[in-house]
């Protein structure tokens, strides 16, 4: 298992490292959405555009079984498109089940000259939480989960594909939190997720950063992902200053200041199902 998914076309095989932690069965948000995001990404004149906003819809639990992706444009155009991609279970897109879909806004890349005033908002103490506190770096984190500590549970893609360093909180501590993530392994093949995809991966763990129950006791399931960006991030490295809001009815969002090691890159929101486990 070198790889999260194995490629033959457009059909993808999922191996053990996109397992999530809430169902043996099923996968963790993140490998799915990163690689509706690459396709987006890729799709026509892709290196064209930028894919400033992704929005992920998980229709229903991610199997562990071959998937047939999908990819069309829905709205072309020279300067912003929508372009969609879908997963489904059937033997071809547009039969079985379609169990994610994601829509990619793309906005035309261009050389423009802007006021150092406005490049100067670009502050990494920009933060969702507490403008005093520094989402710090990845060596300042530490690594979860250590030798002995459970993460979640079971094996899978936050606990094998993934290296997660907290400078703030914990998946099993309360209240708001910080981390930096990187993947360990190629989305599929030889191909490895750089720059939005990446993000994509790594925005999923915004309600593990920032709990407000025990995952021991409570589901707090993303149905949902979207990640706003106003530049490629650069680099392997991730961050999510996140913190979590929900009520009695049931309901949570999630979200986060995503920045790379150069600074902020954008935000993600998630809306979150929570329920007793």
């Amino acid at each position: 298992m070198t790889a999260l998914y194995h490629r033959d076309g457009f059909r993808f095989e999922p191996t053990a490292l996109t397992r999530g932690p809430w169902s043996p069965d099923a996968q963790h948000g993140g490998p799915p959405a990163c690689l509706l995001a690459y396709l987006i990404q890729e799709h026509e004149n892709g290196p064209e555009m930028f894919l400033s906003r992704t929005t992920v819809d998980l229709l229903r639990p991610v199997p562990l079984t071959p998937l047939i992706a999908s990819v069309r444009t829905t709205r072309p155009g020279r300067k912003v498109q929508l372009v969609e991609a879908s997963l489904w279970t059937g033997p071809n897109a547009g039969e079985g089940v379609e169990v994610v879909r994601a829509v990619g806004l793309r906005i035309r890349r261009g050389a423009v000259t802007l006021p150092a005033s406005a490049l100067g908002a670009n502050s990494a103490v920009d933060l969702v939480v507490d403008e005093a506190r520094s989402i710090g770096r990845p060596s300042d984190g530490r690594r979860w989960p250590q030798p002995g500590e459970s993460a979640f549970g079971s094996a899978g893609f936050h606990a094998d594909a993934v290296e997660l360093r907290f400078v703030h909180g914990a998946p099993n501590l309360i209240g708001p939190g910080t981390m930096w993530g990187r993947l360990l392994v190629p989305l599929f093949d030889d191909v490895v997720a750089t720059g939005v995809p990446l993000a994509l991966a790594l925005s999923d763990f915004g309600n593990a950063a920032s709990s407000v129950v025990t995952p021991d006791r409570w589901g707090f399931i993303n149905a949902d992902l979207t990640v706003s960006l106003h530049r490629d991030p650069v680099g392997e490295w991730i961050s999510l200053d996140a913190i979590t809001r929900v009520s009695s009815i049931g309901v949570g969002v999630a979200s986060a200041l995503l920045s790379d090691l150069d600074g902020p890159i954008g935000r993600c929101v998630a809306s979150l199902l929570i329920e007793p486990r």
